[in-house]
């Protein structure tokens, strides 16, 4: 009976969310990259490999890093299909390539149709290096913007590879962990694009945070989970009176903004361990 409420939870969720609230007031294109992810997420768990193929592509297209997503929405299909994830399996690879192809390819024709329209490359390295590179320093709720502010600029190559890396580089070992449970490592996935990207908005958080009605059973086993609570919304209030005190009363300065982002965005890695310890207990039987 409760499974029946499910997606209408998850509506609630993401609609009455303050972060989503707080994104539209603001008017951010954050919804447009998130509503191309939903459909994604939908048309892969429908068994569409297309649609899935183009709302992943025109999501890449939009902010780059949904190209982790690829890797769940590719073993959900396999899953669909009844196709074993096997490297010595001839459908697997021929699945894989397909379902590949159809992504590259959507992919090369929205970049070849935003050429028409500009005439120009130029546009590549404006979205996409600039995610990359991080130019931009505007104070946000993410992990980049202080620690290169500080840095010295000879050595901030290095440390943009290794902060870039956070986002790709759990793909690999979720995707070994979780191949049977293809639609938790895309919520995990989610969660870690918003806490790692360059350029996170509250929009990013309500996105993975409409997701949590769906694992409302892992929810016993988050450890201090009132605690947890806490941190995430007494964070989002300081933002806003740090971000005063600091930019229009001068009684602040950059180091009260980034303990806040650092602390919101350690609760939310601990909401991410939680519900991923909590999943592997619930599926081994502990």
């Amino acid at each position: 009976m409760e499974m029946r409420y499910i997606p209408l939870k998850v509506a609630l969720f993401y609609l009455l969310n303050p972060y989503t609230i707080l994104s539209c007031v603001a008017k951010s294109t954050c919804a447009i990259n998130n509503t191309l992810i939903a459909f994604f997420i939908l048309t892969t768990i429908k068994g569409s490999a297309f649609l899935s193929a183009i709302f992943l592509a025109l999501a890449t297209y939009q902010s780059l890093y949904p190209i982790t997503l690829f890797v769940p929405g590719l073993l959900y299909l396999l899953q669909r299909q009844y196709i074993p994830v096997k490297v010595k399996s001839k459908a697997f690879w021929i699945f894989s390539w397909e379902y590949a192809m159809m992504y590259v390819g959507s992919l090369v024709v929205i970049v070849c149709l935003s050429f028409f329209l500009l005439s120009s490359w130029d546009f590549i390295p404006a979205v996409y290096g600039f995610i990359l590179s991080v130019p931009d320093l505007t104070p946000n709720i993410g992990l980049f913007w202080y620690f290169f502010a500080e840095m010295f600029e000879h050595f901030s190559l290095f440390f943009v590879c290794v902060f870039q890396i956070n986002v790709f580089f759990y793909t690999v070992p979720l995707a070994i962990k979780l191949k049977e449970h293809p639609i938790f490592f895309m919520f995990i996935q989610i969660a870690i694009i918003s806490i790692f990207k360059s350029y996170p908005t509250v929009g990013d958080v309500a996105l993975y945070m409409a997701f949590f009605p769906v694992w409302n059973h892992l929810y016993r086993f988050l450890r201090n989970i009132f605690v947890l609570a806490c941190i995430i919304i007494v964070c989002s209030l300081l933002f806003p009176v740090l971000w005063h005190l600091w930019i229009y009363a001068g009684s602040a300065n950059s180091n009260f903004f980034y303990a806040i982002t650092l602390t919101f965005n350690v609760g939310q890695v601990r909401i991410k361990d939680g519900m991923g310890s909590g999943f592997h207990f619930v599926n081994s039987g502990i």
